[in-house]
């Protein structure tokens, strides 16, 4: 069908309504990972929607809660939604019921991650999302010492204005 081409996909999700979201959505069955390109390039227009809305992010926290065939494509939605969180708050969404949902998901599923593969996954999202409240958690990782997760959550703490970084935070 036409809906199989990359720049359908694009078109339909770059409209950005709630009647592309749900059509696109339905047609990238996630637990399928024979369309795993046709996902990848939905989930990098999401990360570049110039207004993305909080429906897309509540959408795409359904979709990571449920069965995703491939990994990369997990690990890439993850961090697209850190990059939503970002933009959100930007337009003083931070407080959006879809917003809060994400930021906790991401910071209760680090604090539980076992595999590095995991944790490598939810700091990247946390360097999209810039939360102050995430600070703690990457500052204990940065410190950890453990090769490219130390790295990573050192590189992340680099993006945030040195506002945050508070006294109270770094103890």
């Amino acid at each position: 069908p036409l809906l199989c081409s990359p720049q359908v996909v694009d078109a339909i999700t770059s409209a950005q309504t709630p009647e592309s979201l749900e059509a696109v959505l339905e047609f990238l069955d996630f637990k399928d990972a024979s369309t795993s390109a046709l996902q990848e390039r939905f989930l990098y227009a999401c990360g570049f929607a110039s207004h993305p809305s909080e429906m897309l992010l509540k959408s795409l926290t359904a979709t990571f809660k449920g069965d995703i065939a491939n990994e990369e494509i997990r690990e890439t939605l993850v961090i697209v939604m850190g990059a939503l969180i970002r933009k959100l708050c930007d337009r003083e969404g931070c407080k959006l019921p879809a917003v809060v949902e994400a930021k906790r998901l991401i910071l209760s599923r680090l604090e539980k991650a076992k595999k590095d593969d995991n944790v490598r996954m939810y700091l990247l999202a946390l360097k999209n999302a810039l939360l102050p409240e995430a600070i703690p958690q990457l500052l204990k990782y940065a410190e950890s010492g453990e090769g490219p997760i130390s790295n990573l959550a050192a590189t992340a703490l680099q993006r945030y204005d040195p506002s945050f970084l508070t006294k109270e935070v770094r103890k």
